[in-house]
């Protein structure tokens, strides 16, 4: 049975980065989202330059290209036909402050494509017992150790079949707080400890 250092449910955007975060510093990551195709929902996305910022940290600043992106300098207050400028204020290196507005889905892929390309490069580092899988597949429930009461695994259905994914080690991010699991999180509570529990 595959064992993995940390399961990440959604991969989403938050989902996306910390698979790519942790899959870097050299964890075994295991990234579960139920519909690998684009999203294709009426929404946009307008990430502000903080976002920038936490991007380029962590190493995801490419996620902007290729997307069409718009760079965004700041607001405009318009009232009674007049208009004002509100830039962005600078950043600390001294550069202008400045956002991109982009389609959601495609960004979402981009990170997907970045969690995914952490294997690659590990593997050309010759670091092969770490990687980042995805996995296309719904949760169903987090698996409780009957006896610690420790959270140890994720089970999921995938396309075809069943199958229950286990880790003693098991960290487990929630980057879906309308998934039905997030009931049961709060029904368990935090009683059913594992290294990190993170609701998001």
């Amino acid at each position: 049975m595959e064992e993995y250092d940390l399961i990440i449910v959604g991969a989403g955007i938050i989902g996306c980065a910390a698979a790519a975060t942790f899959g870097k510093q050299g964890r075994k990551v295991l990234l579960i989202e139920r519909d690998l195709s684009e999203p294709d929902r009426i929404v946009g996305e307008l990430l502000q330059p903080g976002g920038i910022i936490a991007l380029e940290k962590l190493g995801l600043e490419g996620c902007l290209e290729n997307i069409d992106s718009i760079p965004c300098h700041g607001y405009c207050v318009v009232k009674e036909g007049q208009y004002v400028h509100i830039p962005y204020p600078d950043r600390d290196d001294g550069q202008p402050g400045r956002g991109r507005s982009f389609h959601h889905g495609r960004f979402i892929m981009n990170l997907r494509k970045a969690a995914a390309a952490v294997s690659k490069e590990l593997s050309n580092m010759l670091i092969l017992d770490f990687s980042v899988t995805i996995y296309e597949g719904t949760a169903n429930e987090v698996i409780v150790c009957p006896i610690t009461e420790r959270a140890i695994g994720v089970s999921c259905t995938q396309k075809g079949g069943y199958e229950e994914i286990r880790n003693v080690s098991l960290s487990v991010i929630w980057s879906a707080v309308s998934h039905p699991l997030d009931l049961f999180i709060r029904l368990i509570g935090m009683i059913h400890e594992s290294r990190l529990w993170a609701i998001m």
